[in-house]
């Protein structure tokens, strides 16, 4: 479908500001269209500029100057020079002359120019304007053949083709192969374009086994739990002990026995046999301790010390009767309870 093209007359067109990548159409020596920049009228310059009477053209003008020497009084320009390239102007050159490179005339300025390092202005073509057509003549003969003409230029763009079918989908589907490698992808199609099948392949999707990640931090202690349900009640725990010491003589044994809260220990036979009588000592002074901290296997324990044992012992051994002792359920700490059973201590 044609855009829509918006009409703006030419009086409305904003001026150009510069001949720069302007083109119009022309012809050239052999009546082919050609086409010329707008640039060369930069070149060229303002020819109301001229000092020639002759202002009509550029040709027109430099022509008078040859003929009459310049109408400001200078010398003008009074021959020409041919040469076959830019690079074959000379430095300097001669401001009388007009040089000619192929169809451009250049004349030598000195300096301001813009060919040969400013030595040279280029004038542009060095022909007049195209003449008006002239009157058809006879239709002369059939010549030969000519050789092929160049390639003609580009022609303008054709119209529009109609419109195609619509492009369509039909069956999109995906695999994926699953591996450690390097990631890739291919794409199958099939059918027509009107409804066209396509199947992605993934492979190698996987990455590599990362490494361990560092420890995480503890998380939070959790809300206590509701209460359980009381479970059934233990054995009973040992409440009292009871030690009993059969000093007969004999091997030594015992027995432990636990009976609702009462651990009771039971040793015998540990009365050694009497051993013979020793030798007898030679008569010694004996050493006399007065203090509980300091032993000595040959020294003997002061009165006075055996008073504060006796004292010791009076308040730390609480003596009971064994159905009292048996009854009891409160023990005061730091004490020691005995009770006798068939005339013996227990503890």
């Amino acid at each position: 479908m044609a855009e829509n093209i918006e009409q703006i007359k030419i009086s409305e067109l904003p001026l150009v500001s510069s001949y720069t990548n302007l083109y119009t159409i022309g012809t050239d020596g052999y009546l082919r269209s050609v086409k010329v920049p707008l640039s060369i009228l930069s070149q060229i310059g303002n020819l109301a500029n001229l000092t020639t009477t002759d202002k009509s053209n550029l040709v027109a003008a430099i022509n008078e100057a040859a003929r009459t020497g310049g109408s400001g009084g200078g010398s003008g320009i009074t021959g020409y020079v041919v040469e076959d390239s830019i690079a074959d102007l000379p430095v300097p050159g001669q401001p009388t002359l007009g040089y000619l490179v192929g169809e451009n005339l250049y004349l030598y300025v000195g300096s301001g120019g813009d060919t040969r390092g400013g030595a040279y202005k280029n004038c542009g073509p060095f022909r007049g304007p195209q003449g008006p057509q002239g009157t058809q003549g006879e239709q002369g003969p059939i010549g030969p053949v000519g050789p092929t003409g160049a390639t003609g230029a580009t022609g303008a763009p054709g119209a529009d083709g109609a419109d195609g079918a619509p492009a369509g989908f039909g069956t999109i589907g995906a695999n994926i192969n699953p591996g450690v490698g390097t990631p890739s992808v291919s794409i199958a199609t099939s059918g027509p374009n009107t409804a066209k099948n396509i199947v992605f392949t993934f492979s190698n999707i996987q990455g590599q086994p990362g490494a361990d990640g560092q420890p995480g931090r503890d998380g939070r202690d959790g809300q206590d739990g509701a209460p359980g349900e009381q479970g059934p009640a233990g054995p009973v725990g040992v409440t009292s002990v009871v030690v009993t010491i059969d000093n007969t003589s004999g091997t030594p044994s015992g027995t432990v026995s636990l009976d609702d809260g009462v651990l009771t220990i039971a040793l015998t036979g540990l009365k050694g046999a009497q051993g013979n009588s020793g030798y007898s000592g030679a008569a010694g002074e004996l050493e006399i301790v007065n203090n509980l901290e300091d032993g000595g296997e040959e020294a003997a324990l002061s009165a006075e010390q055996g008073k504060i044992l006796k004292n010791l012992l009076d308040t730390k051994l609480i003596f009971k009767e064994k159905e009292e002792f048996d009854a009891m359920t409160v023990f005061e700490p730091n004490k020691i309870y005995c009770t006798y059973e068939d005339e013996e201590a227990q503890v």
